[in-house]
């Protein structure tokens, strides 16, 4: 038999391993081993199996540490901002403190030229006052106040300050809300409805917030509205849904809420109670002029004025 060259056993070697020669070959293959020692040694090699690859330890070991010094570093950043959040609430809540509105505190101020001096307390017992800080303006001293959550360092809610202006001084203002104008005690209430002033009848949510701070359902129960916004003057129409319990008060009441209402509502003309009273039904109209000559002014200035405004109500 004609001597088959190594090269082409070893072409036919992966075939062989696998299975996949024919048994002719195969007995050709085998007798080729058993004579060829080289052929044999690469045909002992090819079906050895693989060993995986052992990676380069010191390499593992650098990876790791790199990982690890990447989580540390992210944990420290973290850390650090947690932190800094921290002691900026805490600077916040313990020591600076925020500025709440002027309704949040009971407070009183009185002046005498240029002579300013403001007392209060803090409303509510969770606070405690941080600071006082005066400002001035054209005659206009404001006042702010900052509050904390009580510490070792503030734990008083009241306070009481002088300050002396460098003209003389006709409003008082402490955190947006007016204590006094033109020597005038300005009220909460006062300060609440002005906040409601609105240039249009016809805007009946605005209508709304103004009947609310005035207090017409507080005064005299339940009631609807109606609106006469076609052709000048406007009106507005407040029914009572119950009767009168004190007639004569409740009318003096009517004539005074009356003159609010057209104070803060720009183009309001006149403002009608439709109600009960002693068994009849009953309509009080308020007009601006009337309202003008039970004040002794222009009831409308008094949108622009606290002082005035105060007057109304008292």
């Amino acid at each position: 038999m004609t001597k088959i060259p190594c090269e082409v056993i070893r072409d036919l070697l992966p075939l062989y391993i696998d299975g996949l020669t024919s048994e002719t070959t195969d007995k050709v293959i085998a007798e080729h081993l058993e004579e060829c020692e080289e052929c044999r040694n690469l045909y002992r090699q090819m079906k050895e199996p693989e060993k995986p690859a052992v990676p380069d330890q010191p390499e593992i070991d650098y990876l790791k540490t790199i990982r690890k010094r990447s989580r540390r570093r992210v944990l420290q950043a973290v850390a650090g901002v947690l932190l800094a959040m921290l002691a900026v609430l805490g600077w916040r809540v313990f020591l600076h403190g925020s500025q709440p509105s002027g309704s949040q505190f009971a407070a009183e101020a009185a002046v005498d030229g240029t002579r300013v001096s403001v007392q209060g307390q803090v409303t509510d017992s969770l606070h405690t006052v941080s600071d006082v800080s005066f400002t001035e303006e054209n005659g206009t001293v404001t006042v702010t106040v900052s509050t904390v959550l009580p510490s070792f360092v503030h734990s008083s809610g009241s306070f009481q300050e002088e300050y002396t202006a460098s003209q003389p001084v006709h409003t008082v203002i402490l955190n947006g809300q007016v204590l006094l104008q033109d020597g005038i005690t300005i009220s909460r209430e006062c300060n609440e409805i002005m906040a409601t002033a609105h240039p249009y009848v016809g805007d009946m949510s605005a209508n709304t917030r103004s009947a609310t701070a005035v207090g017409i359902s507080r005064r005299f129960g339940p009631y609807t509205n109606s609106l006469q916004t076609e052709a000048e003057p406007y009106s507005w129409t407040i029914t009572l849904e119950e009767p009168l319990k004190d007639r004569l008060y409740q009318e003096m009441e009517m004539d005074r809420c009356g003159a609010v209402l057209i104070a803060v509502t720009d183009n309001l003309s006149e403002v009608r109670f439709a109600y009960r009273a002693d068994g009849e039904d009953c309509l009080r109209i308020i007009t601006a002029d009337q309202a003008d000559k039970k004040a002794g002014f222009p009831v409308k200035q008094a949108a622009g004025s606290y002082a005035l405004l105060q007057q109304l109500l008292n």
